[in-house]
């Protein structure tokens, strides 16, 4: 990284700042490093042997499922024309097996890649979730060594366990006599 760090202080900058923080963002590095040494390349040659705006051009255009475009878009692997071909045919199998199951058109489950980016979204949207309550750990543990008991709801009795409990103490207290 330190050949490219000196690129850009000569002066080079535009796409070639932002392809540089692009590498230093977590894991892409790695990502499009695999993805060069795949193709017989190495980002070494950057700068030399590989033009800024070539990587520029090469990253825009990757197919979805190389690791560089599933790093930065996990579903983009649906958009590959051969994952896409592969995922029509395992839907179109799948709605044969329930047609020859007698299962109704409207029961049938969504394509796999409609449910894959379903699932995606969703946790997508737990990732961004705020947590329904946020507990400060410190002053519960710190009541509970006070010998508080921790603040909880109020549970719902059983009449079950109430009506075994009653009995228990008549049988206590009969016992004691």
């Amino acid at each position: 990284m330190e050949g490219l760090d000196r690129g850009v202080e000569a002066g080079r900058s535009g796409k070639i700042r932002r392809l540089l923080g692009l590498l230093r963002r977590d894991g892409v590095e790695g990502a499009i490093r695999s993805d060069l040494l795949e193709r017989g390349r190495s980002l070494d040659e950057l700068g030399r042997t590989l033009a800024w705006h070539d990587l520029d051009a090469w990253l825009e255009h990757l197919p979805g499922r190389s690791a560089f475009r599933s790093l930065v878009d996990p579903m983009g692997i649906f958009y590959d024309p051969d994952i896409a071909r592969l995922a029509a045919l395992e839907d179109q199998v799948a709605d044969l097996g329930h047609m020859l199951a007698g299962t109704p058109p409207k029961d049938r489950p969504a394509g796999i890649a409609a449910r894959a980016r379903a699932m995606y979204a969703a946790n997508e949207r737990a990732k961004t979730a705020k947590p329904a309550a946020v507990i400060d750990v410190r002053a519960e543990l710190a009541a509970r060594q006070r010998g508080e008991s921790p603040k909880s709801r109020p549970r719902k009795t059983n009449p079950e366990a109430q009506r075994i409990r009653a009995a228990l103490k008549e049988r206590q207290a009969a016992a004691a006599q």
